[in-house]
């Protein structure tokens, strides 16, 4: 059983490959799609790569969680904050994470992800 800190940073790690993931994904189609680029699909298809990776360490990232008794209920972005709603051995909690401190981990594992290619 983790505590409530170690919860916090494995939801943080998890949210963070989340959103890397979409991110690249997102970035990916608008590069394929862009005329005025003449590498466009080549971009686009290094971006899915990188993206494919994200989704790797997302679902690892999640399965570390559930490894550790650490259900995830839901997940809901408003407003600027990111709110999950989790439980460990029956117990519902929520966690809050506001987009500019969630901006910068996505970055860190981005950076990560690039080092690594």
């Amino acid at each position: 059983m983790f505590t409530k800190s170690e919860v916090n940073e494995k939801l943080l790690e998890w949210l963070a490959w989340r959103l890397t993931m979409k991110s690249l994904r997102q970035d990916a189609g608008v590069m394929e799609t862009a005329s005025h680029l003449k590498l466009g699909i080549g971009y686009g298809l290094v971006l899915r790569e990188l993206s494919e990776t994200a989704t790797t360490r997302e679902q690892a990232a999640y399965t570390a969680m559930q490894t550790g008794g650490i259900t995830v209920l839901g997940v809901k972005e408003d407003r600027g904050e990111t709110f999950v709603w989790w439980k460990q051995r029956g117990r519902p909690d929520m966690y809050r994470i506001a987009d500019q401190l969630l901006q910068p981990a996505a970055q860190m594992k981005l950076g990560e992800l690039i080092e690594k290619q």
